[in-house]
């Protein structure tokens, strides 16, 4: 399971939170999970940047996943603004490795907008998000425009199933739904007793900020895992450390000689080692 975040070039907020956008965004998520079916636990779509948290088999497999939905939200991006420039400057997966972790990265994700003081509760964020459908329990339906030769064919409809977190997937929906809504009554409170009063800054001076403007981002170097137990944080940075190392040698070999595959197993090859 991994928390993945991007971030826009130099900030802009590319990303306006338009209905049309977030129409066309679901339907860029929900053709992706049909295409490399992950199992998408949330995700939460802001003005300059982005998360998801999800799990997966292999990193082929989210990789996939995730060129898909960054390379067609950019196409939106770009064409409900006019920006010609690149959309995404960095991107990055963060393994989660315990269910506490996962629990409060989840609420992290949904936190999202409400936490900075843009609106009152995470459900009123109006990009895309899985806030409403976590606190509703509910199974969101998204259309996709397929194209032939640069010209829409037909619109194709496909779900955005959630699949739950692994410490909530034994609960009945209706707890899970109950789990959602504290998580978003939690946030609601918390970004209420921050604003000591003061309203949000709402969804009119949201849509109204300049796209192409830079914002200053945080430029701290992100967590190499998301962990709440010492000891499991502690083994994870220890097998990290083993399979770079033994990544750095089969590479060091491959630049000399192109013969057997010596990289660790969950690697990503080189095109000359992939069948």
């Amino acid at each position: 399971m991994v928390e993945v975040t991007c971030r826009t070039i130099e900030g802009r907020c590319l990303l306006v939170p338009t209905p049309g956008f977030t129409r066309r965004v679901n339907g860029v998520i929900g053709r992706a999970l049909h295409l490399f079916p992950v199992a998408l636990h949330g995700y939460n779509v802001m003005s300059n940047h982005l998360h998801f948290e999800a799990s997966s088999p292999d990193a082929e497999l989210l990789s996939r996943f995730e060129s898909h939905v960054l390379g067609n939200t950019a196409r939106v991006a770009k064409d409900l603004t006019g920006w010609n420039g690149h959309v995404w400057e960095r991107c990055q997966p963060i393994p989660i490795l315990d269910d506490l972790a996962a629990e409060n990265r989840l609420e992290y994700i949904l936190a999202n907008g409400t936490k900075e003081g843009l609106v009152i509760s995470p459900l009123d964020w109006p990009g895309p998000s899985s806030a409403t459908a976590l606190y509703y329990g509910q199974t969101l339906e998204a259309e996709y425009p397929l194209r032939r030769e640069g010209r829409v064919v037909a619109v194709a409809s496909y779900p955005i199933r959630l699949t739950p977190i692994p410490s909530w997937s034994g609960l009945s929906l209706d707890q899970r739904t109950a789990r959602a809504r504290e998580m978003v009554d939690r946030i609601t409170a918390a970004a209420r007793q921050d604003r000591k009063g003061l309203p949000p800054l709402g969804v009119e001076a949201i849509l109204a900020t300049d796209p192409f403007a830079p914002v200053a981002l945080d430029r701290r170097p992100a967590p190499l895992c998301h962990a709440t137990d010492d000891r499991v944080r502690r083994d994870f940075l220890a097998a990290r450390r083993i399979f770079l190392d033994a990544h750095a040698r089969a590479s060091e070999k491959f630049r000399g000689a192109r013969g057997e595959n010596q990289f660790p197993p969950h690697a990503f090859l080189p095109p000359s080692f992939r069948a």
